[in-house]
């Protein structure tokens, strides 16, 4: 749902930046996940991934961000989910 109203976005030096997959979790955590071949690695790809790491940082342990770069490759997103901790709301 890019670019539309409501789309979960992080801001990128040039414009934003989508997450291939938003997963809520029971626990009420947030996992952004990307997927990026290595073909596709860059100075564009360094930035998303490097914001989604701070995004990750900065939710106080209530969100996960998974970089998969290789297909079949799960170890990243579950990583990721082990990585968001249960918020009392």
């Amino acid at each position: 749902m890019e670019r539309k109203p409501g789309s979960f976005s992080l801001p990128t030096s040039s414009d934003r930046f989508y997450p291939d997959f938003l997963i809520r979790l029971q626990n009420g955590g947030i996992v952004a996940a990307e997927y990026k071949g290595k073909h596709l690695d860059g100075r564009d790809s360094d930035e998303k991934k490097r914001l989604g790491e701070l995004w990750e940082r900065r939710s106080g342990g209530s969100c996960a961000f998974a970089w998969v770069d290789r297909p079949n490759d799960w170890l990243p997103l579950t990583k990721a989910l082990g990585r968001c901790e249960t918020r009392a709301g």
